[in-house]
């Protein structure tokens, strides 16, 4: 009993230490996460067809509240098509040639509520291009700290075994010098069994993980 809590005891000073590792590694991932995130906002298609609907916004604010192009009306009126001033422009007095420039001018109420409306859309846009950046960026959190969370337990295992093998080396000269006794080894080797079943799993997570984050950046 007194060998279990020893080695109980160990695994947590380990575990401890190797957290500590993981704090310390922190301060380059974060740099690292921060060119996995623009790496992946740049190319993801979201954010793509987002800004283009932005551009279509704004093209569409800049013409809102503005007068509608002029109209240039052309025409002739009482043309002859028959008799002896037929096909005449000025042997009949009453055949008029027209020239005329028109502007529509909608009411102020009008354009400002087409202002408005337009400066609305592109709000609504830019929000919406917020909303895609934030979710990739929760998306690809979370796939990379499932990698990171794969690679850190492949470390720990893999000290958790070297010590478990550690002890089981010493364990049977304790056992012959009476400082330990007899089921020690066998419990040492029952632990050492599950920490390999745990780390069967590691290629498995490992590949998903990686797969995960390959879809953001490459």
């Amino acid at each position: 009993a007194i060998q279990r809590r020893t080695w109980i005891h160990r695994l947590s000073l380990l575990s401890i230490a190797l957290a500590d590792s993981m704090l310390a590694a922190s301060r380059t991932y974060a740099l690292s996460f921060a060119e996995a995130r623009e790496i992946a906002e740049q190319h993801s298609p979201r954010v793509s067809a987002q800004r283009l609907q932005i551009d279509a916004a704004q093209s569409v604010q800049k013409a809102a509240g503005t007068l509608p192009d002029p109209k240039l009306s052309l025409g002739i009126e009482n043309y002859p098509i028959s008799g002896m001033d037929r096909w005449s422009m000025t042997r009949e007095s009453m055949t008029m040639q027209r020239l005329a420039l028109m502007q529509e001018v909608p009411n102020r109420a009008k354009r400002d509520a087409q202002v408005a409306s337009a400066q609305a859309r592109v709000d609504r846009e830019r929000a919406a291009l917020v909303l895609q950046r934030l979710q990739i960026r929760q998306e690809l959190s979370l796939a990379w700290i499932a990698a990171q969370a794969v690679e850190q337990r492949e470390i720990l295992l893999t000290e958790l075994l070297a010590e478990n093998q550690r002890l089981q080396d010493s364990l049977p000269a304790r056992v012959a010098g009476g400082t330990a006794q007899a089921g020690d080894l066998l419990v040492a080797q029952q632990e050492a069994l599950t920490l390999t079943d745990r780390g069967d799993d590691l290629p498995r997570d490992r590949a998903k993980g990686r797969a995960a984050l390959r879809r953001w950046g490459g």
